[in-house]
């Protein structure tokens, strides 16, 4: 712990000068002419591939030993089981999934300050709170953190100790393995704002909805069909006789009438997410 401390000093200058590498390759991906690019990605194929890979949220873990993992390393809310025969270097068997998933979310539901305030509100299993065909792919549990009782969302400065405020102010504690520090500039909750403006939208209307609810309003405004296997609900929204026709789409099967986009470019989506840290 001592010597965590003497590290903060040290800090602001490391972020410092990863910001300053991760401008600079910035400065040169935006002015280097497009063939030098292509010969250099062609000439260093291999080791961009084995950056890229670093860079990955998931390139720290030793996969023969983790059971547990997570994808994002700011908003630890989404937990992933190393589930043998479905992650690529599973190691935890199904038998033992549900087991170790109920100690993961006892665990996270106890932990409490000293002062009896819970950290989470809730740990929700994936299947309570998603449905539909890409359950799958959803983590196994998602943190509800209790970002209201513990003072998350707008902490006071005084309660900010001296040695942590430059850090706390200026920079985003995104772990070394990214190699981006970036400013601190928002935390995901639960509440947003959603706002529409148009021809044939009401004025001066307040609107309860949920995330997913802008979505039919939007596909029929601009003459889309509309899935069957969607959550979405209509909005109140529109002035009398102003609402667009909701055309629905004929295709029963919930998938859709078509695909947008090919296999390859599905594939090459998926391997951009999981780069990103969005997929394991």
């Amino acid at each position: 712990m001592e010597n965590a401390e003497k590290m903060i000093a040290v800090v602001p200058f490391l972020a410092k000068f990863s910001e300053f590498k991760f401008n600079f390759f910035a400065f040169l991906k935006r002015n280097m002419p497009l063939f030098l690019k292509n010969f250099l990605n062609k000439v260093f194929k291999s080791q961009k591939e084995a950056y890229v890979e670093g860079m990955s949220m998931l390139s720290i873990y030793d996969w023969n030993k983790t059971q547990v993992f997570v994808t994002d390393p700011k908003n630890m809310g989404e937990i992933h089981i190393n589930l043998k025969g479905r992650e690529p270097k599973g190691i935890v068997p199904r038998k033992d999934y549900e087991k170790l998933r109920k100690e993961l979310i006892d665990l996270f539901e106890s932990i409490a300050l000293k002062d009896g305030t819970r950290l989470v509100t809730k740990a929700h299993k994936k299947e309570d709170i998603y449905k539909g065909q890409y359950l799958n792919d959803a983590p196994d549990i998602v943190i509800e953190w209790n970002l209201e009782e513990t003072g998350c969302l707008n902490p006071q400065d005084e309660d900010v100790p001296k040695r942590y405020k430059s850090l706390f102010k200026k920079f985003d504690l995104t772990p070394s393995w990214t190699d981006v520090v970036l400013p601190y500039n928002g935390f995901h909750r639960m509440e947003g704002v959603w706002a529409v403006n148009g021809p044939g939208i009401k004025h001066g209307a307040e609107i309860n909805a949920d995330i997913w609810d802008p979505y039919i309003e939007i596909l029929s405004s601009i003459g889309v069909s509309i899935p069957n296997d969607i959550d979405s609900k209509k909005m109140d929204i529109w002035k009398t006789g102003n609402r667009p026709k909701i055309k629905e789409d004929k295709n029963k099967s919930g998938k859709g009438s078509s695909q947008d986009y090919s296999q390859e470019d599905e594939e090459a989506l998926k391997k951009r997410l999981k780069e990103m840290g969005y997929l394991g």
